[in-house]
């Protein structure tokens, strides 16, 4: 399988989680592809099987580089199937939503969204989790990365329970 990951990383916890995500798909044989949404790549993206948009969470939201990247894609020609990866320092359900403006941008470019993953890093704004709980952050990815890179290798889709209701919520909370 051939696959794309467009990613935005602010402080480094995004990239190692993709990263760790292209060492877990080419250990199983398959191409993986990084890019910096920053460096506005241009993608075929009929050249890949999947497409994967990673970004922190930003205020319960995508970051704004992030939607500025999806709205300047062009209208695919076929179907996309893409799976987003979000990283927050704390799981909070709220933060599922942060899709919700990329996947209506993706929706109307031909983009079907397959499945979505949330994972935890230690904070990187005004205080850090203690040693221990970042140590656990990086065991439960280490556990939870290897199973959720087979499920999209294998098509088994994965969405993220979504509070209802909550766009106007994650609309008012996009402050950064």
């Amino acid at each position: 399988m051939k696959i794309v990951i467009l990613y935005f990383s602010g402080s480094g916890n995004t990239e190692l989680v993709v990263r760790k995500w292209k060492e877990e798909a080419t250990s199983l044989n398959n191409d993986v592809d990084l890019f910096r949404i920053e460096n506005n790549p241009e993608i075929n993206y009929e050249n890949y099987d999947k497409v994967c948009f990673a970004y922190p969470i930003h205020a319960f939201n995508a970051p704004k580089i992030v939607l500025r990247f999806a709205k300047s894609i062009k209208k695919q020609t076929k179907k996309i199937d893409y799976f987003v990866i979000m990283v927050s320092g704390e799981y909070l359900k709220l933060n599922n939503s942060s899709s919700s403006k990329l996947n209506s941008l993706l929706k109307y470019r031909n983009f079907k969204l397959i499945s979505e993953y949330h994972y935890l890093m230690p904070y990187n704004m005004i205080f850090r989790h203690a040693d221990e709980m970042a140590f656990k952050m990086k065991e439960a990815i280490d556990v939870l990365l290897p199973n959720d890179v087979r499920n999209i290798l294998n098509n088994k889709n994965n969405k993220l329970s979504k509070l209802p209701l909550i766009r106007p919520l994650i609309w008012a909370f996009r402050i950064e």
